[in-house]
């Protein structure tokens, strides 16, 4: 009997292994939510590339133009659209370049990154 013991404890792996590696998945899963400050945020901009528009361009009134922008849970834009248009195409085109070119953190749920809609605004004015 003791042999058959000895002969099946070679062949089979050993449980205390396995628990070892529950308990470091566990102790690293703990800390990594206790390294995120911010569990739940929405999407932020973390450089914000301004809008580059030629003088000649500049519109002779004040306006906005908003962008939608889909950012990805690595923080990449995955896509923009006109949310809110400026009237002046020009404008608007200069705005998404400027969009496409910034770089994001991502929304955060829970610790976790998901993909998210960030509202990219400008607005121009002629010079006094």
């Amino acid at each position: 009997l003791a042999v058959m013991t000895v002969v099946f404890q070679t062949l089979l792996p050993t449980p205390a292994k396995a628990t070892a590696l529950d308990a470091n998945t566990s102790e690293t899963t703990a800390i990594a939510q206790a390294a995120c400050n911010s569990p739940n945020t929405e999407p932020t901009a973390l450089d914000a590339v301004a809008p580059d528009l030629p003088k000649s361009e500049m519109p002779s009134y004040k306006v906005s133009s908003i962008v939608a922008v889909k950012v990805g849970a690595d923080g990449k834009p995955h896509g923009v659209s006109i949310y809110k248009s400026s009237g002046n195409a020009n404008v608007d085109r200069a705005v998404i370049i400027a969009a496409e070119k910034s770089t994001y953190a991502p929304r955060l749920v829970n610790c976790q990154a998901r993909s998210s809609t960030y509202l990219f605004k400008a607005d121009f004015a002629p010079e006094p």
